[in-house]
């Protein structure tokens, strides 16, 4: 003949965690907590401020108003010395380094 649980003071079980009967609802619960915060991230990406031309945001410069991307996009496809091309891409180094004004 099977024995009852023992209980605590209190009325209830001695451990709820490992209590069968309250692993379904914890992971009903889980599982809708999660998809709640993904729901919530998703919602935030989608209301996120998105860079716009009419507000003055910048993306990315086009090579039409940027000579020296022109300039680039031109020297990536050359195969043979340039000396535009690598006077092009010193001034992109310097650029990208932050020592523009350094002059070699």
């Amino acid at each position: 003949m099977l024995r009852p649980r023992p209980r605590d003071a209190s009325g209830f079980a001695a451990s709820s965690a490992t209590d069968p009967r309250m692993r379904r609802p914890m992971k009903i619960a889980a599982i809708a907590a999660l998809a709640g915060l993904m729901m919530a991230v998703a919602v935030m990406a989608l209301l996120a401020p998105r860079p716009s031309p009419e507000r003055g945001d910048t993306v990315a410069k086009s090579p039409a108003h940027d000579p020296l991307a022109a300039e680039l996009a031109r020297c990536r496809a050359l195969t043979m010395p340039d000396a535009g091309c690598e006077a092009a891409w010193d001034t992109h180094r310097r650029r990208f380094l932050g020592n523009e004004g350094d002059v070699r």
